[in-house]
């Protein structure tokens, strides 16, 4: 396994950050794509430290300073602080312990030669508490009214009623900026994660679309926030995520009142590269296999299995039109098991083979 895989695998194991100091240049080692510790290491570097092996606490977060050479050192963030990590001597000196055993395999992956047996040198960099001035119980007031105004427009899905409320000030604004004026990253992240939380609350008491479906909302838009690396002013992320949930919700809504063949279009369509039948499709929309084929009939005038080979086949022109993928890959893809079985019915249904509606996609754009 290569050095960059290696270490990669180490930082992803051991939910940490390598960042490396030669001469004057520091650069980061793995793939960081949750945290931004550039300044924890910076103020590391500027602290005079001995050859050893140092255990930093600064700010109440860790860093690992490992002494390669003179002008060369190596930095390890752990994904965690203080207050995660054990208090009483005991567990305390199994962490440390723990640290100078993945010290010594960094080192060797890194530098490539057998570590040296270090002393271990620990420092505490006191937190300066700063003084925050909150603002007056009316105003916080005021700015929770603001967030209600917000859910409520949430709850009748109002878009005028929801562009207006998110114009006002709230409680998300006010705390978020006190972390972002500090540069405290994670508490900015969280008073989001707070926000988006209350939003699906008030989406999920509408009782307009099914509990599951619009947590599975609140999931995507969790990770984009736990994932941001620079994420904007907290005013204009609250505006952007919030209207995300407002649409991807309002088209949710409009899904659950689909009839139940409306409702099975819609799963095959989402579905199109499953091997689908009817009698799971069923089960998946919670209704009986006979009144979903009797309706789909009624609504569409053709079967269900009729539509799912039709869209099949429209989403495999789409492939051969927009994609170099080859024509077996394809198959697999649309859960054809057998590529010669899918190519005599996309032949069935066109007239032409996949390979020639391709060429004849191809010879069109000369």
């Amino acid at each position: 396994m290569a050095k960059k895989e290696t270490l990669q695998l180490l930082c992803n194991v051991f939910s940490i950050d390598i960042y490396e100091k030669l001469e004057h240049k520091t650069t980061i080692l793995s793939n960081n794509f949750a945290f931004d510790m550039t300044h924890l290491v910076q103020e590391t570097l500027k602290i005079k430290l001995p050859a050893k092996l140092c255990v930093l606490n600064i700010h109440n977060f860790y860093s690992v300073v490992i002494p390669v050479s003179k002008n060369h050192q190596l930095i390890v963030v752990p994904h965690i602080n203080t207050t995660n990590t054990p208090d009483n001597f005991r567990q305390l000196t199994h962490f440390i312990n723990n640290l100078y055993s993945l010290s010594r395999l960094i080192y060797e992956t890194v530098v490539e030669k057998q570590p040296p047996k270090w002393k271990i040198y620990l420092k505490t960099i006191p937190t300066i508490k700063k003084k925050v001035n909150f603002a007056k119980s009316e105003s916080l007031e005021i700015m929770l009214e603001n967030e209600n105004i917000l859910f409520k427009s949430i709850q009748s899905l109002d878009y005028q009623s929801f562009q207006q409320a998110l114009t006002n000030t709230m409680i998300t604004d006010y705390m978020g900026e006190i972390f972002e004026k500090n540069g405290f990253l994670r508490g900015k992240k969280d008073v989001m994660i707070r926000f988006i939380c209350l939003i699906v609350n008030q989406a999920i008491n509408t009782k307009q679309a099914k509990t599951t479906d619009v947590f599975k909302l609140e999931d995507d838009i969790l990770g984009k926030i736990e994932f941001k690396k620079d994420p904007p002013p907290i005013s204009l992320w609250k505006v952007q995520l919030a209207t995300q949930f407002f649409f991807d919700f309002k088209d949710l809504v409009k899904k659950s009142s689909l009839s139940l063949a409306g409702k099975c279009v819609n799963y095959i369509q989402n579905n199109i590269t499953k091997k689908l039948t009817v009698t799971e499709i069923a089960a998946e929309l919670n209704c009986s296999t006979s009144s979903l084929v009797h309706q789909f009939k009624n609504e569409y005038h053709l079967t269900i299995s009729t539509y799912i080979k039709n869209q099949k086949i429209e989403a495999a022109k789409y492939m051969l039109k927009n994609s170099s993928i080859n024509i077996s890959e394809i198959a697999y893809t649309l859960a054809y098991n057998d590529p010669n079985y899918f190519m005599k019915v996309f032949k069935n249904n066109t007239g032409i083979t996949p390979k020639t509606y391709r060429q004849n996609f191809l010879n069109s754009l000369k």
